[in-house]
């Protein structure tokens, strides 16, 4: 009988004959892989916990273990912790170890771990091990290290504090880090909303940025943010405190807590209320408190704030009150701390007059006059608080360079007279950097303040000292107008 069945093509052949090698070696090659995974994948999981053993003790050196780790919500930084033992039955417990990890400006993806200890009321300060440095390198790195190490060998809120290191971004992140892990610390673990969401619904969205929380203490209070609305931090929107307190509630017996942040802005002579943020509040749930704090928002004044409820929600109101009107005496102080820098212009400085914003100004945010006596009576001068940013191409390297500055000027308002300058801030780098370079022009001009002196600028930081000489002139200016000049 005659077979019909086609003989297969002997090229076809060859292709599937190819084709078939291939998805076997294809095959082997998957095993080969998945074995081999199989073998690295705890070698790799092992060194992962080595080096997360190694953290372990660099922050607590008699670890023996720690627990399994507690995720953390709505922070900024901190993304869990673990509760870390001197023994492996973990029944004696060392304190908390925190995982933070934080980005600023030219630091991209710095991690740390830090402890803390103690009662929640005086948290104790735990050693930083660095898991990623997000440094640039070079010199940069070398500064942050010192910076770690130098906070190591004695762990505290100043030493934290003392960011001002030649890696001032890579710090200043790392003290944030600290700080929000001491707070998590104290609140229990978890956080509240974090500041930027609040700063969002306080300035509606106009935040564009802010400083790393500063220390404040009150009954109530605890940090402090200033926040702005460019991204240079040039243009202040105002101050952001943060208000925690408790009190009896409405049944009488029952403690009740509240965490709320509120904004203030001007001058200390013209306070401006801000916004309110409720947080937290554990007090009973009342409708009356609730129109309270809406009928303040829509309308911030020390009027509203005084207009407690009556009755219902009456306890949660009173505590509110009492936390903002503390946030604004510490406002104000912030506020006269600044003028009282004045004796750094006028060595005979004792009392300033109400602050305002001169008509024209655009680096200068507020001019005060500077008097000899108390009572006001002799004049001194004016001070001016000026605040700028400068970002431009240099010869071999972009420069950015920011400042802030206070100028006297005094005299007749046809032909004032320059007076001293005192730099409130500036990123020119460390102290002892800053002191070489746009410091030396600082000295210089103070020593004899005159248009001569305004123009030495070449002292190692020109960009800084035309900035600063830029400030000054503008003073003068607004100084004529003030006094009633042509």
């Amino acid at each position: 009988m005659k077979n019909n069945a086609k003989k297969m093509n002997p090229e076809t052949q060859k292709y599937l004959k190819a084709g078939g090698i291939l998805c076997a070696i294809g095959a082997v090659s998957a095993l080969l892989i998945t074995g081999v995974n199989v073998l690295t994948s705890p070698l790799i999981a092992a060194q992962k916990a080595s080096k997360q053993l190694a953290a372990y003790q660099a922050i607590y050196s008699s670890v023996k273990a720690v627990s399994d780790p507690v995720s953390v919500s709505g922070s900024t930084y901190v993304k869990q912790y673990w509760t870390a033992f001197s023994d492996e039955g973990k029944t004696a417990e060392l304190g908390k170890i925190y995982d933070a990890i934080g980005s600023n400006g030219h630091v991209s993806g710095m991690e740390i771990m830090v402890g803390v200890s103690g009662s929640v009321d005086a948290p104790v300060y735990g050693k930083i091990s660095v898991i990623t440095n997000g440094t640039t390198g070079g010199d940069y790195s070398t500064n942050f290290l010192k910076y770690v190490d130098s906070y190591n060998s004695d762990p505290n809120s100043t030493a934290l504090a003392n960011v001002k290191c030649g890696a001032t971004q890579a710090a200043t992140v790392t003290k944030a880090m600290v700080d929000e892990a001491v707070g998590l610390y104290q609140s229990g673990g978890q956080a509240g909303t974090s500041i930027d969401t609040v700063l969002q619904s306080l300035y509606d969205s106009k935040a564009l940025a802010r400083t790393e929380s500063q220390d404040v203490s009150g009954t109530y209070l605890s940090k402090y943010w200033i926040a702005y609305s460019d991204a240079h931090s040039v243009d202040e929107l105002g101050y952001v405190y943060k208000l925690k307190g408790s009190a009896t509630d409405s049944d009488g017996t029952s403690n009740a807590s509240m965490t709320a942040y509120v904004a203030f802005a001007g001058f200390d002579n013209a306070v401006t209320y801000g916004k309110i943020y409720v947080d937290a509040n554990s007090f009973a749930a009342s409708t009356a408190f609730d129109s309270y704090v809406s009928a303040y928002n829509a309308s911030p004044s020390a009027t509203t704030l005084a207009a407690t409820p009556s009755a219902d929600g009456k306890e949660a109101g009173t505590l509110l009150k009492a936390m903002v009107d503390e946030a604004k005496a510490a406002y104000t102080s912030e506020r006269q701390a600044i003028k009282a820098k004045s004796k750094q212009i006028f060595d005979a400085y004792a009392a300033a007059g109400d602050s305002s914003l001169p008509s024209g100004a655009k680096m200068v945010k507020e001019a005060w006059a500077a008097y000899s006596d108390a009572l006001k009576s002799s004049e001194l001068g004016y001070v001016f608080l000026a605040r700028a940013y400068l970002e431009t191409e240099a010869e071999y390297n972009p420069i950015e360079t920011s400042v802030t500055l206070l100028m006297g000027v005094s005299g007749d308002s046809a032909n004032p007279t320059y007076g001293k300058i005192y730099v409130v801030a500036e990123s020119v780098g460390t102290p002892a950097g800053f002191d070489k370079t746009a410091g030396v022009y600082v000295t210089t001009y103070n020593a004899n303040p005159s248009s001569a002196t305004l123009d030495e600028v070449s002292c190692g930081s020109t960009y800084t000292a035309n900035l600063m000489r830029d400030m000054i002139k503008e003073a003068r200016t607004l100084y004529t107008s003030l006094k009633g000049g042509n």
